[in-house]
């Protein structure tokens, strides 16, 4: 990128925004109109940059230009009511919107950047408003009641909140949705298949509607066989994508000037705090990209600056499988520790869903090599420091100064959660569904008793108080006294929070937790012999009772097996007993039974745990039972991307020992079902592998159709029509056979 020459003129302008603020940078009331001409003149300045430079740096100097412009609009329009400015800084946005389509040789867009802008505010702030009351309705619950009366009333807490944040994400995604349509009409349709994705407090489910955009772009790995000229070309047009879908976002009027790095106000990369010295006091915080602070950038464009720590650009416009090779360790040390973090746990946004499965896969297979104890060495370094100012605050009793919501209370618990995530290898993205998972996990020895019960409500407490923050001060900077807080969610829940996080830090810094990882065989301790009969017993008894079709029966024995914490070496069969189970009451229900989809949903979880475990790896039965079980589901739900991602997880791993031909046909088969899921190569690859030469005939009729398949994808129709007649043929001759089978 070139060089961003500061000129004499804006570093006059930016001596006039200095006199208009206090020694600590925070602009003055009393000198608000002001500020806002000079914003208003760095804005038009900006412009003109962005018409003499070329590049990364015409992108960056648009999104700067466009975020100078509104944040003078907001200021002469909704603080100043100077409406004469307020249209003045209207045409220089129509201008720069002119411009901007003109760069990047788009076509004409109709509807304008303002007018586009203004209906998303209007969309949002309909919805704000709508949360706002419904979350003023909630009563604050206080402990003077009975013990299960309070438990009851948490519980439905629970499930208001998550329900509110589930509705926040998808409107999040609509929105996000409608902003990539309007891109569309400007650029024209994408020249490659590519996918947003999602990351942060949107792939956790945990958004707010006041909440940064944190997303990446992927394209599809078929790019990377294409001439460098064309992978260019291609890049330009998500770059140009991505500036045009934040000059959107832009003009809803939530961006933070500071976050997007105008150098005379705030050099982010220079390492000198004078020199990052202006603090946006009246721009409100709400939906914006992610800022551009070097430890940040969660941004398709990424950070295209270096500092002394982080020296290295990154672009995050990116083929799949490079994408997910920012998971590791050695990308981590040239790209920071939270990009690592954010892309463990993603979302699909809008795009190609095919290419976000493929991303997903190849997500876990880098996850599944990565070396977990330096990840979680990283974890520790960053989050074990952090505990002493949490203690050191008071927490236990009042909060007497200022506090950040999100930093004292939200952030806290969601980062130690994704810590055990990590760890722990835990593949949704739900903080919520965390939890969970650690209720579930044999792996979570030695934690408090009731622990998973305290924790959950405390993800529901924490979300309800950042969510009722940002709906109060209708931005993400809302500071707070404790009283405030009070407000939110009352004492006597705040308390509580406050010994939960205090729990969750002690548990990161004990080294009996650092310490609790299985041994490579898998086993969490070596049991004593009686402990395992008796465990093989209740297992058995549970297996005899499906096998008699009382699989409610079976079910009880089951749940009440896993919930031991002794079962060791023995816990994966348990789990995958039970779950096996749920499919079997499943299917006992009709096809639209609410229950019968909850049993199912149920059973997906625990093999989709499951495949993180180590004997995944080392059990080829179980491995092909839960892989055969999951794709059925998946089948039966229509979610073929999903099936297909299992599927690749089963042939990557494929082993012929102790794996029955009906589970492997199954298997085969639904590989059918997604034969388009799948590349040419995949395809030959996988069944090749799976399938010899002394299978018997109707696994070989399987592999010559997915050949075939294969061939017709590749353009040779001729080879494959032959191969299929070929199939037809044998099928006829040996028709009787099939039905003896």
């Amino acid at each position: 990128m070139d060089e961003d020459i500061i000129s004499d003129e804006e570093w006059e302008l930016a001596d006039k925004l200095r006199h208009c603020c206090t020694p600590m940078g925070d602009e003055k009331e009393t000198s608000l109109k002001q500020s806002s001409v000079a914003l208003f003149d760095m804005g038009k300045l900006y412009l003109n940059k962005a018409f003499n430079t070329k590049g990364m740096l015409q992108k960056l100097n648009f999104i700067k230009c466009a975020t100078l412009l509104h944040g003078a609009r907001i200021r002469f329009e909704k603080l100043l009511n100077d409406n004469e400015m307020g249209s003045e800084v209207r045409k220089v946005l129509n201008i720069m919107g002119d411009s901007l389509i003109h760069a990047c040789g788009g076509q004409d867009y109709d509807i304008g950047f303002l007018e586009a802008s203004w209906k998303l505010e209007f969309f949002l702030n309909e919805l704000r408003e709508t949360e706002k009351e419904n979350l003023e309705k909630l009563e604050i619950i206080t402990n003077d009641v009975s013990e299960s009366e309070l438990w009851g009333k948490r519980a439905r807490r629970i499930k208001v909140i998550r329900k509110t944040l589930e509705r926040n994400t998808s409107h999040y995604k609509a929105i996000m949705c409608g902003i990539t349509i309007e891109c569309y009409m400007i650029l024209g349709k994408p020249p490659c298949k590519y996918a947003i994705v999602g990351l942060g407090s949107l792939a956790r489910e945990e958004v707010t509607l006041y909440s940064d955009f944190e997303h990446v772009i992927i394209i599809d790995d078929a790019v990377k066989e294409l001439t460098v000229g064309q992978q260019e070309e291609i890049q330009e047009y998500f770059r140009w994508f991505t500036v045009i879908f934040q000059i959107l976002i832009i003009g809803i009027g939530e961006t933070f000037i500071r976050s997007v790095g105008v150098k005379s106000l705030n050099d982010l990369y220079s390492g000198d705090a004078s020199k990052n010295w202006y603090y946006d006091m009246f721009t409100p915080s709400g939906i914006s990209f992610d800022g551009r602070v070097p430890h940040s950038c969660n941004i398709p464009l990424g950070r295209q600056e270096t500092t002394k720590t982080r020296n290295s650009k990154v672009e995050l416009i990116q083929p799949a499988s490079k994408m997910a090779k920012f998971l590791t360790s050695n990308e981590h040390l040239k790209n920071g520790y939270y990009l690592s973090d954010l892309l463990s746990r993603t979302c699909f946004v809008i795009g190609d869903t095919e290419l976000y499965e493929y991303f997903r896969t190849k997500t876990f297979e880098t996850l599944g090599t990565e070396d977990s104890t330096k990840s979680v060495e990283e974890w520790e370094e960053m989050l074990v420091p952090k505990s002493g100012t949490i203690l050191n605050n008071s927490m236990s009793g009042a909060i007497k100064t200022f506090c950040d919501i999100k930093t004292m209370f939200y952030r806290p618990v969601t980062a130690i959660l994704a810590y055990w995530a990590r760890k722990w290898r835990f593949t949704s993205g739900s903080t919520f569904d965390c939890v969970l998972h650690i209720k579930n996990h044999p792996r979570a020895e030695g934690l408090p008793l009731k622990w998973c019960d305290r924790l959950e409500y405390t993800v529901a407490a924490v979300c309800e108080m950042r969510l009722k923050a940002y709906a109060t001060g209708k931005n993400q900077r809302l500071k707070v006294l404790q009283q405030d807080v009070d407000k939110f969610v009352g004492n006597s829940t705040i308390l509580f929070c406050c010994d939960v996080i205090r729990e969750l830090y002690a548990t990161v810094e004990s080294s009996e937790l650092k310490n609790t990882s299985p041994p490579d065989n898998g086993c969490l301790q070596d049991l004593p012999p009686t402990l395992i009969k008796e465990i093989n017993d209740c297992r058995a008894q549970a297996q005899h009772l499906n096998i008699m079709g009382h699989h409610n029966g079976a079910r009880i024995l089951l749940e009440s097996l896993a919930e031991r914490r002794d079962l060791g070496h023995l816990a994966f069969d348990i789990r995958l007993s039970l779950a096996l189970t749920y499919v079997f009451l499943g299917d006992e229900l009709a096809e639209m039974n609410e229950n019968r989809m909850e049993l199912f949903t149920k059973a997906e979880n625990i093999m989709s745990d499951l495949m993180c475990w180590k004997e995944f790896c080392g059990n080829a039965y179980g491995r092909a039972t839960i892989c055969a079980k999951l794709a059925s589901i998946y089948f039966n739900q229509n979610s073929i991307p999903k099936m297909a991602s299992v599927l690749r997880r089963w042939f990557s791993a494929f082993s012929n020992d102790d794996i029955s031909l009906i589970n492997k046909q199954l298997l085969l088969m639904r590989a059918l079902d997604a034969i388009n899921e799948f590349e040419p190569w995949e395809i030959r690859e996988y069944f090749v592998k799976v399938l010899t030469e002394d299978e018997d005939l109707l696994s070989k009729l399987i592999l010559q159709l997915a050949l075939a398949c294969a061939d017709l994808s590749d353009g040779s129709a001729e080879v494959a029509r032959r191969n299929i007649l070929e199939i037809f043929e044998k099928c006829e001759e040996n028709i009787g056979t099939f039905d003896q089978d």
